[in-house]
């Protein structure tokens, strides 16, 4: 029946998308299917989050998307930018009315999707390593290229990159002490880092020449690292 409804909406529209939604992922759904979305979980940044990354481990070749996203008028910027980092590993939905936003919620909303949008090809094709999925996955990695992003969901330490990168961006979605640790013993190199805040305003701009080492990052902000 599915490959009849699908033969027949491809003679009316030969490039129609079909969307299947959590928890319908099994093999005769992924293989007739263009995208699969997050099952619903209005104002839960963390489902959306442990949605989307199962949805990327059992699947392969199909496009995985955010529930919407909705958040209070009255929320923090840092709280619009919890909702919008759990979702950099899918494509993000934007469940709000752009015109009525408050102007530091819109700043949120332009800063994080010009990250996305910049960072896509890592987010959503280069190698994933999510980390603790018994806690719902404290941490999660992309790795494409020269470039590496970490995901940090919870007040955990964070991992350096185990291969050379010359741009590696810090997501920060807890706390602001983050503490970077090395699985390589030392790692002295010189880098530049800069630090923005929810809004994606400039808060710090420093140099390192060796990790480990301990940064402050604003919950809902971004460090990015790049070698000198």
């Amino acid at each position: 029946m599915l490959d009849d409804i699908r033969d027949a909406v491809h003679q009316v529209r030969p490039d129609a998308s079909f969307e299947f939604r959590e928890p319908y992922i099994g093999p005769g759904a992924t293989s007739r299917t263009t995208m699969i979305r997050v099952n619903d979980c209005p104002m839960s940044p963390a489902r959306n989050r442990i949605g989307i990354i199962d949805l990327r481990l059992a699947t392969s070749g199909v496009a995985v998307h955010a529930d919407p996203v909705m958040w209070a008028d009255d929320d923090t910027p840092e709280r619009v930018a919890q909702h919008l980092v759990n979702t950099l590993f899918g494509v993000p939905q934007i469940s709000m009315d752009l015109l009525t936003l408050r102007p530091e919620h819109r700043r949120v909303l332009r800063f994080w999707l010009a990250f996305i949008n910049e960072n896509r090809d890592t987010l959503l094709h280069g190698e994933f390593r999510p980390h603790r999925p018994d806690l719902d996955y404290t941490v999660a990695t992309a790795l494409g290229g020269d470039r590496v992003v970490t995901v940090r969901y919870q007040p955990v330490s964070v991992d350096s990159p185990d291969r050379d990168w010359h741009r590696w961006s810090i997501v920060n979605a807890d706390e602001p002490i983050i503490d970077i640790h090395t699985i390589r013993g030392a790692d002295v190199c010189t880098r530049s880092l800069t630090v923005y805040d929810a809004q994606g305003e400039v808060i710090e701009t420093s140099t390192h020449t060796e990790i480990p080492l301990r940064i402050t990052v604003p919950t809902g902000g971004l460090a990015v690292f790049d070698t000198v």
